[in-house]
């Protein structure tokens, strides 16, 4: 008889691999993302389901194309070159732009690797479609267009009223005599606020000269400014570091932040409110720890102290836009409680590196 166990084998083998094979292949369609295999200067060997769909070809017509045939003419121009990096690196990663069938164009993110198929070298692709994020951030783009010009408008109209109300105030000043303590107090304040409004809008119009900024200064700045505004303060600043050892990320808003904390004690904070800034720092981190000997913050707000609308007169936006400042910047805003008056402790990302927080202020 035969001996047909040899021959069996080999049946059984190639059953195997013929079923091994169809396994990969429907792994491969299923990929989210197209896939070409090409030769480094030719056409497509493989290409998977994702891709016929996209680009609206048929398979078998894909096998007749290459790379050059699907990228915008722009970037066809491109595909030598970028096969010759390819061949010295191993492998590269780029946009591109694909044309579809019917001349759809699809912004793709490619990436390349040399590869062996068929026991010859190869190029294995991967496409993403990127049309949805180029569509976001050309959203993005003209929201921010949108944006710097109505601030530039707003700026404009800003100007011109504080222009008005400034003038408005030096005439009643001039020309009004015996106003009383109390009535000249409020000018007086309405005229450092309208200045501090002028003074944000000039901070604004005017370019970013450095990149960090000493926190030490900008908080003496506000401090100086509120003293000015709110006579009622007493303000003192406590640090162990010298102003040029604890920077923090250029950020026209920040003294906002403190400038708010200032303006609710002056508010809210009683007749004479004392307050201190503690000021020091970690390895990474610029720590301001803010207190005042007023009432505190009532109970039933302080769960929401930091969302919009919070306020136990109304209003309530200052600490809601403080935060954001401060998230904005990486840092952390949150509030201590304390047996007496009010506690806030502020960590910001800190631009320059230095020693170990030696004054511990929590």
């Amino acid at each position: 008889m035969p001996n047909n166990e040899p021959m069996s084998r080999e049946i059984e083998s190639t059953g195997s691999e013929a079923s091994e094979s169809s396994k990969y292949r429907v792994l491969f369609d299923m990929l989210a993302d197209a896939v070409f295999i090409h030769e480094p200067d030719g056409n497509f060997l493989e290409v998977n389901e994702e891709a016929c769909q996209r680009l609206g070809y048929s398979r078998s017509e894909l096998l007749q194309m290459g790379p050059v045939d699907i990228d915008a003419p722009e970037f066809s121009v491109m595909v030598e070159d970028r096969v010759a990096e390819l061949k010295r690196s191993g492998e590269v990663f780029f946009e591109t732009v694909h044309v579809a069938k019917d001349g759809t164009r699809i912004p793709t993110e490619l990436s390349s690797k040399i590869i062996e198929y068929m026991d010859q070298p190869a190029v294995l692709s991967i496409a993403r479609d990127i049309s949805e994020r180029r569509k976001a951030q050309r959203q993005r783009e003209q929201k921010q267009r949108e944006l710097e010009l109505y601030i530039s408008l707003l700026r404009h109209d800003l100007s011109n009223d504080l222009q008005v109300i400034s003038g408005s105030l030096e005439a009643i000043d001039m020309v009004a005599t015996d106003l009383g303590e109390v009535p000249s107090r409020m000018l007086e304040s309405a005229e450092m606020a309208a200045r501090r409004m002028a003074a944000l809008l000039t901070a604004f119009s005017s370019p970013e000269e450095s990149d960090e900024d000493r926190l030490l200064e900008i908080i003496s700045a506000v401090v100086e400014h509120a003293e000015q505004v709110h006579e009622n303060l007493s303000i003192s600043i406590e640090s162990d570091y010298a102003p040029e050892s604890i920077r923090v990320f250029n950020s026209r808003l920040l003294p906002m932040v403190f400038e708010n904390l200032l303006r609710n004690a002056a508010e809210f904070g009683g007749d004479s409110p004392e307050i201190t800034f503690e000021i020091g720092r970690t390895k990474d981190k610029a720590i301001v720890v803010y207190r005042d000997n007023g009432p505190g913050i009532p109970d039933e707000i302080e769960s929401d102290l930091f969302e919009r609308g919070t306020s136990s007169t109304g209003g309530g936006l200052g600490l809601y836009l403080s935060r954001q400042i401060v998230v904005a910047q990486g840092g952390t805003i949150e509030h201590l409680r304390d047996q007496t008056g009010t506690v806030f402790r502020i960590e910001l990302p800190i631009s320059n590196q230095g020693p170990a927080w030696v004054h511990d202020v929590s």
